[in-house]
Protein backbone atom coordinates (compact mmCIF):
# COMPACT_ATOMS: atom_id res chain seq x y z
CA UNK A 1 0.00 0.00 0.00
CA UNK A 2 1.64 3.25 -1.13
CA UNK A 3 2.27 5.81 1.68
CA UNK A 4 0.50 9.20 1.86
CA UNK A 5 4.16 11.40 1.29
CA UNK A 6 4.05 9.14 -2.04
CA UNK A 7 0.52 10.14 -2.69
CA UNK A 8 1.51 13.73 -1.86
CA UNK A 9 4.49 14.02 -3.61
CA UNK A 10 2.72 12.30 -6.77
CA UNK A 11 -0.15 15.23 -6.99
CA UNK A 12 2.90 17.86 -6.56
CA UNK A 13 4.19 16.29 -9.47
CA UNK A 14 0.89 16.57 -10.90
CA UNK A 15 0.40 19.91 -10.26
CA UNK A 16 3.84 21.13 -10.95
CA UNK A 17 3.34 19.44 -14.48
CA UNK A 18 0.06 21.59 -14.72
CA UNK A 19 2.12 24.66 -14.14
CA UNK A 20 4.76 24.10 -16.87
CA UNK A 21 2.29 23.45 -18.97
CA UNK A 22 0.02 26.68 -18.49
CA UNK A 23 3.54 28.67 -18.86
CA UNK A 24 3.41 29.42 -15.03
CA UNK A 25 0.24 31.25 -14.51
CA UNK A 26 -1.91 30.26 -11.63
CA UNK A 27 -5.89 30.09 -11.24
CA UNK A 28 -5.94 27.65 -14.54
CA UNK A 29 -8.95 25.35 -14.20
CA UNK A 30 -7.43 21.94 -13.44
CA UNK A 31 -8.06 19.01 -14.99
CA UNK A 32 -6.79 16.19 -12.10
CA UNK A 33 -9.00 18.49 -9.40
CA UNK A 34 -11.69 20.31 -9.02
CA UNK A 35 -11.58 23.75 -8.62
CA UNK A 36 -12.30 26.45 -5.64
CA UNK A 37 -15.34 27.47 -7.32
CA UNK A 38 -16.75 23.65 -8.50
CA UNK A 39 -16.58 22.70 -4.95
CA UNK A 40 -18.26 25.63 -3.14
CA UNK A 41 -20.64 24.55 -5.79
CA UNK A 42 -21.30 21.42 -4.37
CA UNK A 43 -21.36 22.19 -1.18
CA UNK A 44 -23.52 24.83 -1.83
CA UNK A 45 -25.81 22.51 -3.93
CA UNK A 46 -25.76 20.22 -0.81
CA UNK A 47 -27.44 22.69 1.53
CA UNK A 48 -29.81 24.20 -1.35
CA UNK A 49 -32.96 23.18 0.75
CA UNK A 50 -31.70 24.91 3.94
CA UNK A 51 -30.61 28.23 1.52
CA UNK A 52 -33.42 30.26 0.76
CA UNK A 53 -31.84 33.34 -0.12
CA UNK A 54 -28.47 31.08 -2.32
CA UNK A 55 -29.99 32.54 -5.51
CA UNK A 56 -29.55 36.19 -4.75
CA UNK A 57 -26.47 35.62 -2.91
CA UNK A 58 -24.95 33.88 -5.71
CA UNK A 59 -25.94 36.48 -8.42
CA UNK A 60 -24.72 39.20 -6.38
CA UNK A 61 -20.84 39.61 -7.60
CA UNK A 62 -18.77 37.97 -4.90
CA UNK A 63 -16.04 41.27 -3.68
CA UNK A 64 -12.47 41.40 -4.84
CA UNK A 65 -10.23 40.94 -2.42
CA UNK A 66 -6.89 42.88 -1.96
CA UNK A 67 -4.74 40.04 -1.59
CA UNK A 68 -4.83 36.48 0.09
CA UNK A 69 -7.65 35.50 1.95
CA UNK A 70 -6.59 36.62 4.98
CA UNK A 71 -4.83 39.76 3.96
CA UNK A 72 -1.99 40.35 2.31
CA UNK A 73 0.02 37.50 0.67
CA UNK A 74 -0.49 33.30 1.03
CA UNK A 75 2.44 32.12 2.76
CA UNK A 76 3.41 29.81 0.47
CA UNK A 77 3.78 32.20 -2.32
CA UNK A 78 6.83 32.96 -3.46
CA UNK A 79 8.30 36.27 -4.73
CA UNK A 80 8.22 37.09 -8.41
CA UNK A 81 5.35 35.19 -8.92
CA UNK A 82 1.90 36.26 -10.16
CA UNK A 83 -0.31 36.21 -6.59
CA UNK A 84 -3.91 34.58 -6.53
CA UNK A 85 -6.48 36.40 -4.95
CA UNK A 86 -9.07 34.53 -3.17
CA UNK A 87 -12.15 35.88 -5.02
CA UNK A 88 -9.80 35.10 -8.42
CA UNK A 89 -12.15 32.63 -10.38
CA UNK A 90 -15.48 33.80 -8.33
CA UNK A 91 -15.13 36.59 -10.50
CA UNK A 92 -17.60 35.48 -13.23
CA UNK A 93 -21.39 36.20 -13.74
CA UNK A 94 -24.13 35.70 -11.02
CA UNK A 95 -26.08 33.70 -13.19
CA UNK A 96 -22.68 31.15 -14.32
CA UNK A 97 -22.21 30.47 -10.81
CA UNK A 98 -25.96 29.41 -10.02
CA UNK A 99 -26.12 28.02 -13.09
CA UNK A 100 -23.05 25.39 -11.74
CA UNK A 101 -24.86 25.40 -8.36
CA UNK A 102 -28.20 23.94 -10.34
CA UNK A 103 -26.10 21.13 -12.00
CA UNK A 104 -24.89 19.97 -8.88
CA UNK A 105 -28.15 19.55 -7.65
CA UNK A 106 -29.90 15.69 -6.61
CA UNK A 107 -32.46 15.20 -8.65
CA UNK A 108 -34.35 13.92 -5.76
CA UNK A 109 -34.99 17.66 -4.20
CA UNK A 110 -38.58 18.38 -2.91
CA UNK A 111 -40.69 19.87 -5.74
CA UNK A 112 -42.17 22.43 -2.97
CA UNK A 113 -38.35 23.55 -2.91
CA UNK A 114 -37.13 23.70 -6.51
CA UNK A 115 -40.57 24.22 -8.99
CA UNK A 116 -40.18 27.92 -7.81
CA UNK A 117 -36.24 28.17 -7.11
CA UNK A 118 -34.70 26.45 -9.76
CA UNK A 119 -35.65 27.27 -13.73
CA UNK A 120 -32.40 25.65 -15.64
CA UNK A 121 -34.04 23.33 -18.39
CA UNK A 122 -30.75 21.28 -17.87
CA UNK A 123 -31.89 20.66 -14.03
CA UNK A 124 -35.28 19.65 -15.61
CA UNK A 125 -34.21 17.46 -18.15
CA UNK A 126 -31.83 15.73 -15.78
CA UNK A 127 -35.11 15.03 -13.50
CA UNK A 128 -37.11 13.50 -16.00
CA UNK A 129 -34.72 11.12 -17.29
CA UNK A 130 -33.88 10.61 -14.03
CA UNK A 131 -37.54 9.11 -13.59
CA UNK A 132 -38.75 7.98 -16.57
CA UNK A 133 -35.38 6.70 -18.22
CA UNK A 134 -34.78 7.57 -21.88
CA UNK A 135 -34.52 3.72 -22.58
CA UNK A 136 -38.24 2.41 -21.58
CA UNK A 137 -39.30 4.61 -24.00
CA UNK A 138 -41.82 6.55 -21.92
CA UNK A 139 -40.54 9.72 -21.94
CA UNK A 140 -40.83 11.02 -25.72
CA UNK A 141 -44.40 9.91 -25.73
CA UNK A 142 -45.46 12.73 -22.95
CA UNK A 143 -42.60 15.27 -23.84
CA UNK A 144 -43.92 18.88 -23.55
CA UNK A 145 -42.68 21.46 -26.43
CA UNK A 146 -42.39 25.54 -25.66
CA UNK A 147 -44.97 27.32 -27.61
CA UNK A 148 -43.74 29.92 -29.43
CA UNK A 149 -44.66 33.63 -29.56
CA UNK A 150 -46.40 35.47 -32.31
CA UNK A 151 -43.27 36.62 -34.52
CA UNK A 152 -40.67 34.59 -32.31
CA UNK A 153 -38.52 31.76 -33.95
CA UNK A 154 -40.83 29.25 -35.41
CA UNK A 155 -43.97 30.91 -35.14
CA UNK A 156 -46.46 31.59 -38.01
CA UNK A 157 -45.69 34.98 -38.33
CA UNK A 158 -41.96 34.47 -38.80
CA UNK A 159 -40.46 35.10 -42.12
CA UNK A 160 -36.55 35.39 -40.93
CA UNK A 161 -36.06 31.31 -41.84
CA UNK A 162 -35.87 30.14 -38.38
CA UNK A 163 -39.15 28.35 -38.52
CA UNK A 164 -37.10 25.33 -39.50
CA UNK A 165 -35.32 24.68 -36.19
CA UNK A 166 -36.51 21.50 -34.14
CA UNK A 167 -38.98 22.67 -31.31
CA UNK A 168 -37.45 23.39 -28.21
CA UNK A 169 -38.62 20.77 -25.21
CA UNK A 170 -39.66 22.29 -22.43
CA UNK A 171 -38.72 20.05 -19.63
CA UNK A 172 -40.44 21.65 -16.47
CA UNK A 173 -42.84 21.59 -18.04
CA UNK A 174 -43.15 17.80 -19.34
CA UNK A 175 -42.04 16.67 -15.56
CA UNK A 176 -44.78 18.70 -14.11
CA UNK A 177 -47.82 17.51 -15.80
CA UNK A 178 -46.53 14.02 -15.57
CA UNK A 179 -46.14 14.40 -12.43
CA UNK A 180 -49.15 15.54 -11.50
CA UNK A 181 -51.09 13.26 -14.07
CA UNK A 182 -49.64 10.30 -12.03
CA UNK A 183 -50.46 11.73 -9.02
CA UNK A 184 -53.95 11.96 -9.99
CA UNK A 185 -54.25 8.79 -11.43
CA UNK A 186 -52.97 7.30 -7.91
CA UNK A 187 -55.48 8.56 -5.93
CA UNK A 188 -58.14 5.67 -4.38
CA UNK A 189 -62.07 6.28 -5.37
CA UNK A 190 -63.83 7.80 -2.69
CA UNK A 191 -65.85 10.62 -1.01
CA UNK A 192 -63.90 13.86 -0.86
CA UNK A 193 -63.00 14.45 2.78
CA UNK A 194 -63.09 10.64 3.21
CA UNK A 195 -60.04 9.37 1.36
CA UNK A 196 -57.60 9.45 4.38
CA UNK A 197 -59.81 6.26 5.85
CA UNK A 198 -60.54 4.66 3.10
CA UNK A 199 -57.45 3.91 1.61
CA UNK A 200 -55.33 3.43 4.40
CA UNK A 201 -52.10 4.43 6.06
CA UNK A 202 -50.30 2.54 3.84
CA UNK A 203 -51.66 3.67 0.50
CA UNK A 204 -51.37 7.15 2.11
CA UNK A 205 -47.41 6.81 2.80
CA UNK A 206 -47.32 5.42 -0.92
CA UNK A 207 -49.11 8.76 -2.24
CA UNK A 208 -46.49 10.84 0.17
CA UNK A 209 -43.87 9.29 -1.43
CA UNK A 210 -45.23 9.83 -4.83
CA UNK A 211 -46.05 13.19 -4.38
CA UNK A 212 -42.41 14.09 -4.06
CA UNK A 213 -42.72 17.00 -1.79
CA UNK A 214 -41.24 17.80 2.03
CA UNK A 215 -43.12 15.07 4.14
CA UNK A 216 -42.87 17.12 7.04
CA UNK A 217 -45.12 19.45 5.37
CA UNK A 218 -48.07 16.49 4.72
CA UNK A 219 -48.93 15.45 8.11
CA UNK A 220 -52.34 14.98 8.91
CA UNK A 221 -53.29 16.00 5.61
CA UNK A 222 -56.06 14.38 2.98
CA UNK A 223 -54.88 12.90 -0.22
CA UNK A 224 -56.57 15.21 -2.34
CA UNK A 225 -55.40 18.18 -0.13
CA UNK A 226 -51.97 17.08 -1.37
CA UNK A 227 -52.91 16.85 -4.91
CA UNK A 228 -54.50 20.40 -4.60
CA UNK A 229 -50.66 21.43 -3.33
CA UNK A 230 -49.24 19.62 -6.58
CA UNK A 231 -52.00 22.02 -8.46
CA UNK A 232 -50.77 25.06 -6.47
CA UNK A 233 -47.26 24.69 -7.34
CA UNK A 234 -47.03 23.69 -10.90
CA UNK A 235 -50.44 25.95 -11.56
CA UNK A 236 -48.13 28.36 -13.68
CA UNK A 237 -46.89 25.52 -16.11
CA UNK A 238 -49.69 23.33 -16.59
CA UNK A 239 -51.53 23.12 -19.88
CA UNK A 240 -52.79 20.01 -20.17
CA UNK A 241 -53.64 17.05 -18.20
CA UNK A 242 -54.19 13.38 -20.28
CA UNK A 243 -55.85 11.13 -17.65
CA UNK A 244 -56.21 7.98 -19.21
CA UNK A 245 -57.06 5.73 -16.10
CA UNK A 246 -58.64 7.58 -13.78
CA UNK A 247 -59.99 6.64 -10.43
CA UNK A 248 -60.75 9.19 -8.07
CA UNK A 249 -63.60 11.18 -8.70
CA UNK A 250 -62.69 14.82 -7.92
CA UNK A 251 -64.07 18.15 -8.10
CA UNK A 252 -63.15 19.67 -11.30
CA UNK A 253 -64.21 22.48 -11.12
CA UNK A 254 -61.81 22.90 -8.45
CA UNK A 255 -59.03 21.27 -10.42
CA UNK A 256 -59.45 23.65 -12.90
CA UNK A 257 -59.80 26.88 -10.90
CA UNK A 258 -55.98 25.92 -9.22
CA UNK A 259 -55.09 25.37 -12.70
CA UNK A 260 -56.08 28.56 -14.58
CA UNK A 261 -53.92 27.98 -17.68
CA UNK A 262 -55.13 24.62 -18.42
CA UNK A 263 -56.04 24.40 -21.81
CA UNK A 264 -56.00 20.67 -23.07
CA UNK A 265 -58.37 18.14 -20.59
CA UNK A 266 -58.28 14.26 -21.55
CA UNK A 267 -59.81 12.08 -18.78
CA UNK A 268 -61.40 8.47 -18.87
CA UNK A 269 -62.10 6.66 -15.28
CA UNK A 270 -61.22 3.17 -15.31
CA UNK A 271 -58.91 0.89 -13.42
CA UNK A 272 -56.10 -1.58 -14.54
CA UNK A 273 -54.55 -4.56 -13.07
CA UNK A 274 -57.96 -5.28 -10.42
CA UNK A 275 -58.56 -9.00 -11.19
CA UNK A 276 -61.42 -10.07 -9.32
CA UNK A 277 -62.35 -7.17 -7.17
CA UNK A 278 -63.34 -5.44 -10.53
CA UNK A 279 -67.12 -3.29 -10.17
CA UNK A 280 -68.72 -1.62 -12.83
CA UNK A 281 -68.91 1.62 -11.06
CA UNK A 282 -65.11 2.06 -11.25
CA UNK A 283 -65.74 2.36 -15.06
CA UNK A 284 -67.04 5.71 -16.53
CA UNK A 285 -68.10 9.49 -15.92
CA UNK A 286 -70.69 10.01 -12.97
CA UNK A 287 -73.11 12.60 -12.87
CA UNK A 288 -70.93 14.30 -10.10
CA UNK A 289 -68.11 14.46 -12.58
CA UNK A 290 -70.22 16.67 -15.00
CA UNK A 291 -72.52 18.65 -12.59
CA UNK A 292 -70.60 18.63 -9.51
CA UNK A 293 -71.06 16.80 -5.78
CA UNK A 294 -73.83 17.55 -4.15
CA UNK A 295 -75.87 19.12 -6.97
CA UNK A 296 -78.84 20.68 -6.70
CA UNK A 297 -81.52 22.94 -8.32
CA UNK A 298 -80.49 25.45 -5.21
CA UNK A 299 -76.93 25.67 -5.91
CA UNK A 300 -74.79 26.30 -8.70
CA UNK A 301 -73.73 23.72 -11.17
CA UNK A 302 -69.94 22.43 -10.49
CA UNK A 303 -68.15 19.77 -11.78
CA UNK A 304 -67.27 20.04 -15.41
CA UNK A 305 -70.82 22.10 -15.98
CA UNK A 306 -68.96 25.43 -13.85
CA UNK A 307 -65.55 25.05 -15.32
CA UNK A 308 -67.70 25.17 -19.40
CA UNK A 309 -69.68 28.16 -18.40
CA UNK A 310 -66.82 30.24 -16.50
CA UNK A 311 -65.98 32.60 -19.05
CA UNK A 312 -62.12 32.91 -16.77
CA UNK A 313 -61.03 29.07 -17.93
CA UNK A 314 -59.64 29.02 -21.16
CA UNK A 315 -60.36 25.27 -22.35
CA UNK A 316 -59.99 24.40 -25.66
CA UNK A 317 -59.36 20.67 -26.04
CA UNK A 318 -62.21 18.42 -23.83
CA UNK A 319 -61.98 15.01 -24.65
CA UNK A 320 -63.97 11.99 -22.54
CA UNK A 321 -63.06 8.91 -24.60
CA UNK A 322 -64.74 5.86 -22.87
CA UNK A 323 -66.86 7.04 -19.86
CA UNK A 324 -70.25 5.04 -20.98
CA UNK A 325 -71.35 8.57 -21.54
CA UNK A 326 -75.01 8.00 -22.72
CA UNK A 327 -77.72 11.10 -23.76
CA UNK A 328 -78.54 11.68 -19.84
CA UNK A 329 -74.91 12.45 -18.97
CA UNK A 330 -74.71 14.25 -22.28
CA UNK A 331 -77.62 16.63 -21.79
CA UNK A 332 -75.88 17.15 -18.81
CA UNK A 333 -72.52 18.62 -20.54
CA UNK A 334 -74.45 20.20 -23.04
CA UNK A 335 -75.43 22.86 -20.15
CA UNK A 336 -72.07 23.55 -20.38
CA UNK A 337 -71.15 23.52 -23.87
CA UNK A 338 -74.49 25.59 -24.99
CA UNK A 339 -72.49 28.43 -22.80
CA UNK A 340 -68.68 28.21 -23.95
CA UNK A 341 -67.06 30.07 -26.38
CA UNK A 342 -63.69 28.19 -25.68
CA UNK A 343 -63.63 24.51 -26.68
CA UNK A 344 -62.09 23.93 -30.21
CA UNK A 345 -61.61 19.66 -30.29
CA UNK A 346 -64.31 17.24 -28.40
CA UNK A 347 -63.63 13.76 -28.18
CA UNK A 348 -66.55 11.91 -27.42
CA UNK A 349 -65.93 8.72 -28.93
CA UNK A 350 -66.18 5.50 -27.62
CA UNK A 351 -69.27 5.84 -25.68
CA UNK A 352 -73.13 4.72 -25.52
CA UNK A 353 -74.25 8.11 -26.89
CA UNK A 354 -77.58 7.24 -29.43
CA UNK A 355 -80.25 9.20 -31.74
CA UNK A 356 -81.36 12.04 -29.06
CA UNK A 357 -77.76 12.84 -27.80
CA UNK A 358 -76.70 13.39 -31.22
CA UNK A 359 -79.67 15.52 -31.82
CA UNK A 360 -78.49 17.41 -29.00
CA UNK A 361 -74.73 17.61 -30.38
CA UNK A 362 -76.92 18.97 -33.59
CA UNK A 363 -78.27 21.84 -32.24
CA UNK A 364 -75.10 22.73 -30.39
CA UNK A 365 -73.30 22.60 -34.14
CA UNK A 366 -76.47 24.98 -35.06
CA UNK A 367 -76.14 27.27 -32.19
CA UNK A 368 -74.49 30.68 -33.49
CA UNK A 369 -71.07 32.11 -31.50
CA UNK A 370 -71.10 35.75 -30.52
CA UNK A 371 -69.06 36.73 -33.93
CA UNK A 372 -71.76 35.29 -35.92
CA UNK A 373 -70.69 32.00 -36.69
CA UNK A 374 -72.76 28.70 -36.78
CA UNK A 375 -71.68 26.10 -34.27
CA UNK A 376 -69.55 28.23 -31.71
CA UNK A 377 -65.95 27.03 -32.03
CA UNK A 378 -66.30 23.89 -32.41
CA UNK A 379 -63.94 22.55 -35.09
CA UNK A 380 -62.93 19.03 -34.15
CA UNK A 381 -65.84 16.75 -33.50
CA UNK A 382 -65.53 12.99 -32.89
CA UNK A 383 -68.32 10.72 -31.99
CA UNK A 384 -66.79 7.66 -33.15
CA UNK A 385 -67.93 4.06 -31.72
CA UNK A 386 -71.21 5.18 -30.47
CA UNK A 387 -75.05 3.92 -30.67
CA UNK A 388 -75.66 6.08 -33.63
CA UNK A 389 -78.06 5.15 -36.38
CA UNK A 390 -81.24 7.01 -38.63
CA UNK A 391 -82.03 9.46 -36.30
CA UNK A 392 -78.63 10.92 -35.85
CA UNK A 393 -77.59 11.20 -39.27
CA UNK A 394 -80.60 13.54 -40.39
CA UNK A 395 -79.80 15.34 -37.40
CA UNK A 396 -75.94 15.83 -37.90
CA UNK A 397 -76.62 16.22 -41.74
CA UNK A 398 -78.79 19.34 -41.36
CA UNK A 399 -76.38 20.90 -38.92
CA UNK A 400 -73.84 20.41 -41.65
CA UNK A 401 -75.78 22.62 -43.67
CA UNK A 402 -75.66 25.89 -41.12
CA UNK A 403 -72.62 25.29 -39.77
CA UNK A 404 -69.56 27.30 -40.28
CA UNK A 405 -66.89 26.64 -37.94
CA UNK A 406 -66.68 22.26 -38.33
CA UNK A 407 -63.37 21.66 -39.81
CA UNK A 408 -62.80 17.59 -38.54
CA UNK A 409 -65.86 15.25 -37.86
CA UNK A 410 -65.69 11.35 -37.23
CA UNK A 411 -69.02 9.36 -37.24
CA UNK A 412 -66.77 6.17 -37.82
CA UNK A 413 -67.81 2.35 -35.75
CA UNK A 414 -71.78 3.65 -36.14
CA UNK A 415 -74.53 2.25 -37.91
CA UNK A 416 -76.09 5.17 -39.65
CA UNK A 417 -77.02 3.32 -42.65
CA UNK A 418 -78.03 4.68 -46.04
CA UNK A 419 -80.60 6.28 -44.25
CA UNK A 420 -78.48 8.20 -41.73
CA UNK A 421 -74.95 8.58 -44.10
CA UNK A 422 -76.93 10.18 -47.02
CA UNK A 423 -78.51 13.42 -44.81
CA UNK A 424 -74.63 13.51 -43.54
CA UNK A 425 -72.97 13.41 -47.52
CA UNK A 426 -76.25 15.57 -48.76
CA UNK A 427 -75.25 18.16 -45.75
CA UNK A 428 -71.77 18.80 -47.02
CA UNK A 429 -72.94 19.90 -50.22
CA UNK A 430 -73.45 23.27 -48.77
CA UNK A 431 -70.94 23.46 -46.20
CA UNK A 432 -67.95 25.53 -46.69
CA UNK A 433 -65.91 24.63 -43.88
CA UNK A 434 -65.34 20.49 -42.88
CA UNK A 435 -62.04 19.60 -44.56
CA UNK A 436 -62.31 15.97 -42.99
CA UNK A 437 -65.15 13.45 -42.99
CA UNK A 438 -65.14 9.83 -41.51
CA UNK A 439 -67.70 7.70 -42.04
CA UNK A 440 -65.99 4.10 -41.88
CA UNK A 441 -67.61 1.02 -40.69
CA UNK A 442 -71.15 2.61 -40.79
CA UNK A 443 -73.09 -0.08 -42.47
CA UNK A 444 -73.21 2.26 -46.16
CA UNK A 445 -73.74 1.02 -49.74
CA UNK A 446 -74.32 1.84 -52.81
CA UNK A 447 -77.27 4.35 -52.21
CA UNK A 448 -74.33 6.86 -50.07
CA UNK A 449 -71.91 6.59 -53.48
CA UNK A 450 -74.72 8.13 -55.72
CA UNK A 451 -75.28 10.88 -53.26
CA UNK A 452 -70.97 11.11 -53.00
CA UNK A 453 -71.33 11.29 -56.93
CA UNK A 454 -73.99 14.01 -56.96
CA UNK A 455 -72.14 16.22 -53.82
CA UNK A 456 -68.30 15.68 -54.79
CA UNK A 457 -68.30 17.66 -58.29
CA UNK A 458 -69.19 20.95 -56.11
CA UNK A 459 -67.49 20.50 -53.18
CA UNK A 460 -64.58 22.58 -52.74
CA UNK A 461 -63.23 22.65 -49.11
CA UNK A 462 -63.34 18.58 -48.23
CA UNK A 463 -59.79 16.58 -48.56
CA UNK A 464 -59.97 13.65 -46.61
CA UNK A 465 -63.20 10.79 -46.87
CA UNK A 466 -62.95 7.52 -45.46
CA UNK A 467 -65.03 5.46 -46.47
CA UNK A 468 -63.58 2.16 -45.19
CA UNK A 469 -65.08 -0.98 -44.25
CA UNK A 470 -68.77 -0.40 -45.61
CA UNK A 471 -70.26 -2.13 -49.13
CA UNK A 472 -70.14 0.58 -52.05
CA UNK A 473 -69.53 -2.36 -54.10
CA UNK A 474 -68.05 -2.31 -57.90
CA UNK A 475 -70.48 -0.40 -59.48
CA UNK A 476 -70.25 2.43 -56.11
CA UNK A 477 -67.25 2.25 -56.75
CA UNK A 478 -66.99 3.45 -60.75
CA UNK A 479 -68.89 6.32 -59.06
CA UNK A 480 -66.60 7.30 -57.29
CA UNK A 481 -64.27 7.49 -59.70
CA UNK A 482 -66.51 9.57 -61.98
CA UNK A 483 -66.73 11.79 -58.50
CA UNK A 484 -63.00 11.98 -57.59
CA UNK A 485 -62.35 13.23 -61.51
CA UNK A 486 -64.93 15.89 -60.93
CA UNK A 487 -63.82 16.86 -57.81
CA UNK A 488 -60.84 19.82 -57.21
CA UNK A 489 -59.84 19.52 -53.46
CA UNK A 490 -59.71 15.48 -52.76
CA UNK A 491 -56.19 14.24 -51.50
CA UNK A 492 -57.57 10.90 -49.43
CA UNK A 493 -60.44 8.95 -50.09
CA UNK A 494 -60.15 5.47 -48.33
CA UNK A 495 -62.16 2.85 -49.76
CA UNK A 496 -60.30 0.31 -48.13
CA UNK A 497 -62.66 -3.01 -47.55
CA UNK A 498 -65.19 -1.63 -49.18
CA UNK A 499 -66.06 -4.03 -52.12
CA UNK A 500 -64.46 -1.61 -54.78
CA UNK A 501 -63.04 -3.23 -57.74
CA UNK A 502 -59.32 -3.04 -57.83
CA UNK A 503 -59.68 -1.27 -61.41
CA UNK A 504 -61.81 1.64 -59.41
CA UNK A 505 -59.58 1.87 -56.48
CA UNK A 506 -56.45 2.18 -58.95
CA UNK A 507 -58.08 4.63 -60.62
CA UNK A 508 -58.95 6.86 -57.76
CA UNK A 509 -55.37 6.65 -56.09
CA UNK A 510 -53.65 8.02 -59.28
CA UNK A 511 -56.39 10.43 -59.70
CA UNK A 512 -55.30 11.75 -56.76
CA UNK A 513 -52.08 11.18 -56.70
CA UNK A 514 -51.62 13.25 -59.98
CA UNK A 515 -53.67 15.98 -57.82
CA UNK A 516 -50.90 15.65 -55.23
CA UNK A 517 -48.08 16.08 -57.76
CA UNK A 518 -49.55 18.97 -58.89
CA UNK A 519 -49.86 21.00 -55.95
CA UNK A 520 -46.38 19.83 -54.67
CA UNK A 521 -45.66 21.88 -57.88
CA UNK A 522 -47.61 24.64 -57.31
CA UNK A 523 -45.85 24.91 -53.93
CA UNK A 524 -42.11 24.50 -55.07
CA UNK A 525 -42.98 27.48 -57.74
CA UNK A 526 -43.91 29.60 -54.92
CA UNK A 527 -41.05 28.73 -52.29
CA UNK A 528 -38.89 29.77 -55.68
CA UNK A 529 -40.27 32.78 -55.12
CA UNK A 530 -38.94 33.29 -51.48
CA UNK A 531 -35.17 33.80 -50.20
CA UNK A 532 -34.29 29.70 -49.49
CA UNK A 533 -33.18 30.92 -45.76
CA UNK A 534 -36.98 31.93 -45.41
CA UNK A 535 -38.62 28.64 -46.24
CA UNK A 536 -41.15 27.69 -43.95
CA UNK A 537 -40.52 24.14 -42.79
CA UNK A 538 -44.69 23.31 -42.88
CA UNK A 539 -44.12 24.21 -46.49
CA UNK A 540 -42.36 20.75 -47.13
CA UNK A 541 -44.89 18.90 -45.30
CA UNK A 542 -46.97 18.20 -47.49
CA UNK A 543 -49.86 15.44 -46.10
CA UNK A 544 -51.24 14.44 -49.61
CA UNK A 545 -52.44 10.78 -49.36
CA UNK A 546 -53.76 7.99 -51.55
CA UNK A 547 -55.27 4.37 -50.44
CA UNK A 548 -55.30 1.60 -53.03
CA UNK A 549 -58.29 -0.31 -51.46
CA UNK A 550 -59.22 -3.47 -52.63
Amino acid sequence: MPSKKKEANKLHAIRAHEKQFNGGVQGVTSYFTPSLVEICAKVVAASFPDQPRIESVLRSRVPENDGYAGGGTSPDDKPGEPQQRAGEGLQSSGEQLLQLVTLQLSTDLPLDVCVRRVSSEEYWKARCEARWPPQSGQLPAFTKYRRNKPGAAGSPSDTTGSSTRKPEVDWKRTYLERHLEEFAMALADGEPGNELADVGQSHLEELVELSKLTPDSLRGMHPTEIFENLCKLAADKVLELDLDRQRAHLDWSAVFSLLPKLEKFRVTFGVLDVGMNFRMKMVGIRKSDIVGFDHDRDQPPRGLVSVLRDPTFNVRHLSLPENQIDDERLRGLLLGLIQNNTVETLNLSHNKISDDGAKAIATLLMKKSSDGRAGLKVQHLDLGDNLLGVGAGRALGKALTVNTALRWLSLKLNSMTDEGGCPVILGIRQNASLTHLDLSNNELSLKCSEALAEVLPSNATLTELLLTGNTIGEEGGARLVDATRLNSSLTLLDVRAAGVSRDAAAAIGALLKERVDQQKNVDAVEREKVPRDDVSAAANDWRGRFYLGE
